[in-house]
């Protein structure tokens, strides 16, 4: 389960961020992420091992709120641009190898608190 570990990534950045904010750990409500889909994260694991991991922090009483990104590219070939739907390099157009937009991401997006 690579989610834990990912989730031990997010709690250590999401505490930098609030101890450079100068807020309570205490004081967060949600935290949200985007995570590309080549990342192969289960939310429900995600949200699992993040409670498991803010257990016994200041973060234990807050949410993770995830935000799959999805998977484009463009082919350099034929000009087709767009979604891939399942983990296929070849364009749907003219079978060309694809270049990958995005699909690998993994950061904070937003942070919700009291302040």
């Amino acid at each position: 389960m690579h989610e834990l570990s990912i989730c031990a990534s997010i709690v250590d950045s999401v505490l930098e961020e609030l101890k450079n904010k100068k807020i309570a750990p205490n004081k967060l409500r949600k935290c949200g992420i985007v995570a590309g889909a080549l990342r192969q994260i289960v939310p429900e694991f995600l949200k699992d091992a993040y409670k498991m991991t803010t257990n016994g922090t200041g973060l234990e009483d807050s949410e993770i709120v995830i935000e799959i990104a999805a998977l484009t590219a463009d082919c350099p070939d034929c000009g087709w641009s767009g979604e891939l739907k399942e983990l296929n390099y070849l364009c749907p157009a003219c079978d060309s190898v694809l270049k990958l937009n995005n699909g690998t991401e993994l950061y904070l997006s937003d942070l919700e608190y009291i302040t």
